[in-house]
């Protein structure tokens, strides 16, 4: 009832104050292209929904308790919405400056293409005889010319470029450090199509690019061999620039494109994106998945998990993460025959690609994921094993906390990222184990680490073994029906963030936009997706970067404990949908940040319980002012999309 008031007297205020506005003639668009939303029309629209919702975060605030808004955190609630009025006033105002968003469609005549539904009826148990078959592929997604041409990176600062990788320069020690995608096909042979997953060592793809490696593998979608292609990045900062939003001469592109807006039979615009690249990444990705789909296998599918909290760290309050490690580990039937482990747990693999006094910062590498694979596949099953990585509830700043597996050893940046993603090789493997197997395992390891101890002459005290009291916790690996459901849908997210809605009016990322040009609204086109494997596993397909609290719960997701003094709509998703919920984060594209509606801030401050507390920093937890997310609505818009297509495959 609160709610309902709130946005009435919003809708009333909104009202009020365009009266005015309304009341002045807008130059007719009728005889312009109607796929194009052109200046005065579009910076009216622009201007009607900042004003609407300025209106409605007057509502918000004024609707706080008394004890709530008479106080100095009322103060800064009002304030944080203040800021952000004028802030996205300021870049809207920009943005309508642009020429007409010709890279947009209409949404009134958008056609979905390439978007595959999953499976139309879910099953609850296997068919008699039923078995797992699993394929795998992996190769380089290295362009062919890397080395004489240099590549910009993706993931810190602003036209940074590379000739090298850290393998090319030899310092991985074997791991295959360059830029891969991995590819895992699944069968449960029902006959309703095969699912593959395919993760990329790159920053982020966009829903276009996944739609355009479906495209290439349409023959297998069309005769129901492949019922759902998701493709995911590792997220790795220190890779090829796969967004087209870290530079190639920024103000020269920006020029440029400003003309090909409104000069297009004279003028060809930039892509943000490195074309070349591009092609090597949907070739090679749909060459990976076929081939994949291709050497499926039966077999048997285990399960397990383990919490890990010492190997992950949270920088913004509040502190959460989702601190399991889960792996799935593939067994063939055939004696001989490849394993394969699928890990995920939720960690930035950010820390090759920042300078910093000990690492240049400017070598191409897939961070702590050939590491993991290294030892995987050389400390694994004896006739060796397959790996995929895929990334977990990052949120904004989850990091891997490299100090457990370095263990005061004086390690630089790139060999600590090596040594945190050897020891979540050695822990991948140790699932299932006792902590004696453990110790076998790693018994010639343990020997070169105190060697390197003595060496270095590091305080032998400050030395431990990532399965000491690993038989406290005992792991026990279960054994997957042999059943498999996955749905996806389409979600139309609205992006109010001016950045974005400029960045692809200029051609600098390849997200796909849609306008509509009754209300001026520009939405994204994604998706999320739910699986389900046998009865042990059940996965969001998340296309963002999500927060931890919006899977497990946290402080801020309450009134009392946000930014905004309100609470969350929805529910931590392990208490309404399963409560071992694991989530795939940035699958089938790359819409940053998922924060709780509630707790976006411009201020970068929290003041609860009579004390301030950092909540990011530039480019942190920031909503609608700047780079990182479409909208301080996006968690709700994706929460809502995901428990509608729960419900609708439980019916």
């Amino acid at each position: 009832m609160k709610h309902r008031f709130s946005s009435l007297l919003a809708a009333l205020l909104c009202l009020t104050l365009l009266g005015g506005m309304l009341a002045v003639p807008v130059q007719a668009a009728s005889a312009l292209p109607e796929s194009i939303t052109y200046g005065p029309v579009a910076t009216a629209q622009e201007a009607a929904q900042l004003i609407c919702d300025a209106a409605q975060d007057v509502m918000d605030t004024l609707t706080l308790p008394p004890a709530t808004l008479f106080s100095l955190r009322g103060l800064i609630i009002s304030l944080d919405k203040l800021v952000s009025f004028f802030v996205r006033a300021l870049l809207t105002a920009i943005e309508t400056l642009l020429p007409p968003a010709r890279s947009r469609e209409d949404l009134a005549s958008y056609t979905s293409e390439h978007f595959l539904p999953g499976y139309q009826t879910f099953v609850t148990a296997a068919a008699a005889g039923a078995r797992w078959k699993l394929g795998y592929d992996s190769r380089s997604i290295m362009p062919a010319d890397f080395g004489e041409k240099a590549y910009r990176m993706g993931g810190y600062d602003f036209n940074k470029f590379a000739t090298e990788t850290v393998h090319s320069q030899g310092g991985d020690g074997g791991a295959e450090d360059y830029l891969k995608v991995r590819t895992v096909v699944l069968d449960d042979g029902s006959g309703r199509g095969a699912v593959a997953f395919a993760a990329l060592d790159v920053i982020g793809l966009s829903n276009a690019d996944v739609r355009a490696i479906r495209a290439k593998l349409q023959d297998l979608t069309d005769n129901g061999s492949l019922a759902a292609i998701n493709v995911s990045s590792t997220h790795t900062h220190s890779a090829i620039d796969s967004q087209g939003l870290w530079g190639n001469d920024l103000l020269t592109m920006l020029g440029t494109n400003v003309g090909a807006g409104y000069l297009p039979s004279l003028i060809k615009p930039i892509q943000g994106i490195d074309q070349t690249f591009l092609q090597t990444m949907v070739d090679q990705t749909a060459a990976s998945i076929r081939e994949a789909f291709r050497l499926r296998e039966a077999g048997e599918l285990l399960y397990s998990r383990k919490a890990a909290p010492q190997y992950f760290s949270d920088k913004i309050d509040p502190f959460i993460a989702v601190d399991d490690v889960y792996r799935l580990r593939f067994v063939p039937d055939q004696t001989g025959a490849k394993e394969t482990v699928i890990a995920s747990f939720g960690a930035h693999p950010e820390r090759v690609g920042m300078i910093t006094g000990d690492n240049p910062g400017n070598v191409v590498s897939a961070d702590f994921v050939p590491y993991m694979e290294k030892v995987v596949k050389e400390q694994g099953a004896p006739q060796g094993t397959n790996f995929l990585y895929l990334q977990g509830p990052i949120g904004t700043r989850i990091s891997a906390d490299v100090g457990p597996a370095c263990d005061g050893m004086p390690y630089n940046r790139l060999e600590g990222t090596q040594r945190f993603g050897q020891e979540m090789g050695y822990f991948l493997l140790g699932m299932g184990k006792t902590e004696a197997q453990c110790a076998a395992l790693y018994a010639d390891q343990y020997a070169a680490d105190l060697a390197r101890v003595e060496e270095t002459g590091s305080n032998p005290e400050n030395y431990s073994l990532w399965y000491k009291g690993w038989d406290d916790a005992p792991v026990t690996e279960q054994s997957v029906d042999p059943y498999l459901n996955i749905a996806l849908a389409e979600v139309l997210a609205e992006v109010k963030n001016p950045i974005l809605k400029a960045a692809g009016k200029m051609w600098l990322a390849n997200n796909k936009m849609v306008v509509d040009h009754k209300t001026g609204k520009t939405y994204t086109l994604t998706e999320v997706g739910y699986l389900e494997l046998g009865g042990q596993v059940k996965v969001l397909l998340q296309p963002g970067e999500t927060s931890p609290e919006l899977i497990v719960g946290g402080p801020n997701l309450s009134s009392s404990g946000s930014v905004s003094g309100k609470a969350f709509p929805y529910a931590p998703l392990r208490e309404t949908v399963d409560q071992d919920l694991i989530v795939f984060d940035l699958m089938n594209d790359s819409i940053g940040y998922i924060i709780p509606d509630n707790d976006s801030t411009t201020l970068l401050l929290r003041y609860v319980d009579g004390k301030f507390t950092d909540t990011g920093s530039l480019g942190g937890n920031l909503n609608d002012s700047l780079l990182l997310t479409f909208s301080n609505k996006i968690a709700s818009t994706m929460i809502s999309a995901f428990l509608d297509l729960v419900q609708s495959v439980k019916k």
